[in-house]
């Protein structure tokens, strides 16, 4: 018996040749999290962080760069983050479709990750006025602004859209989108010293980094402080979120780091394989599944006897479809390695519940060894780039 294992793109490769004469992360916030702005008079300078915690007294504190904001991909009517865009003009600006998929950080608690944003201001440092933006209806009052100014995105989409709106009374408040460009008017007022939620659409599975700047004008000298671009990290559906809770800041929009082919543990086994097989992608773990009961590792193949013959036999984790996890398995066997000769296994699968994440499967070669000089196996892992829900 020789094992082999090949690695190539978007697939793994288990390998058993069996002739008739023998056998052979970072993280995550979750709760209520507010992105904080505070300005300094005294350094004259802005500062970012998350708050977290409690919804009055958020005192956790936890730096921008180090973590991401995960959506769950399930349906609102299942408590997760999905929803469908509705056939109404006024929502045209989230850049999707009518009755297509959009996730969102509902302004209203979810019970999951609820981010919002906050300024950590002394009463009477900001200077009141009446904004000349037909979106604000107000008395003058000592306005912070946040302005998006991008937007970063890894994921397969070709059309990532990020927006952020209000409902005042039954009429749509777009405070930003980048479908139709990113300019001044992508911008949010908040009162100083306050603390408010909006609601935050994605159009796409994927990981985002939205760029935000904070600025106000100063009571005491009416001077405009404009601070640096602060960076906030969102990861839509349950990929993104087993990357981001492991990467975080550059790392997750670099290719070699974090993307389906990297190896950054330079344990031989490429990112996405990690994620299809319950490995750690930042530590050295390179393992081969036992059969029966472990719950990471690699597929097992081994040779197994048939009646009066033997038959190769694929034992494997895979991740429950019911997760959503923008992946597919495809057990495969072949007489030969050459590309495109590799048949989809005929054998009914032998499926086991793990927990509910995780299930193992089992799945015979229909031609044994009697038959065939030598038999390969492997399982395919891909991507899937267009989900039908």
């Amino acid at each position: 018996m020789n094992k082999e294992i090949y690695r190539g793109s978007l697939v793994f490769f288990a390998l058993l040749i069996a002739s008739v004469i023998g056998l052979g992360a970072q993280g995550l916030l979750i709760g209520h999290i507010d992105i904080t702005f505070s300005y300094t008079s005294g350094s004259n300078e802005w500062s970012a962080e998350f708050r977290h915690g409690e919804w009055d007294n958020p005192n956790a504190q936890t730096p921008l760069h180090q973590v991401s904001l995960p959506a769950r991909d399930f349906p609102i009517s299942s408590g997760g983050e999905r929803y469908v865009q509705p056939p109404i003009s006024s929502y045209d600006f989230t850049g999707v479709p009518d009755g297509d998929p959009l996730w969102i950080f509902a302004a209203s608690d979810n019970g999951y990750s609820w981010p919002g944003f906050r300024n950590a201001q002394i009463p009477g440092t900001f200077r009141s006025y009446n904004p000349s933006d037909p979106r604000v209806i107000s008395t003058p009052q000592p306005w912070m602004t946040v302005e998006l100014l991008g937007m970063t995105y890894a994921g397969t989409s070709s059309n990532p859209q990020f927006s952020l709106w209000q409902l005042q009374g039954t009429q749509v408040v777009q405070w930003m989108a980048t479908s139709d460009g990113v300019d001044s008017n992508d911008i949010y007022y908040m009162k100083e010293g306050a603390h408010s939620h909006a609601n935050m659409g994605f159009s796409s599975l994927g990981i985002y980094r939205i760029a935000f700047k904070p600025s106000a004008i100063l009571d005491s000298t009416g001077e405009t402080v404009i601070g640096a671009t602060e960076l906030v990290t969102f990861a839509i559906g349950t990929k993104a979120a087993w990357t981001a809770s492991y990467y975080a800041g550059d790392d997750l929009f670099v290719g070699t780091v974090s993307g389906d082919e990297s190896d950054s543990d330079m344990d031989g086994i490429e990112l996405l394989l990690e994620y299809a097989f319950n490995l750690n992608p930042i530590s050295a773990d390179y393992k081969i599944l036992q059969a029966g009961n472990e719950t990471y590792g690699l597929p097992f193949i081994s040779l197994i006897p048939s009646g009066t013959e033997s038959v190769l036999q694929i034992e494997y984790i895979r991740r429950k479809a019911e997760t959503n996890p923008q992946i597919s398995y495809f057990p495969e066997f072949s007489s030969s390695l050459t590309s495109g000769e590799w048949d989809a296994s005929l054998s009914a699968e032998t499926v086991t519940s793990i927990d509910a994440e995780w299930e193992r499967v089992v799945v015979s070669d229909p031609t044994n060894s009697s038959i065939e000089n030598q038999r390969f196996g492997r399982v395919r892992v891909e991507v899937q780039e267009i989900i039908s829900y």
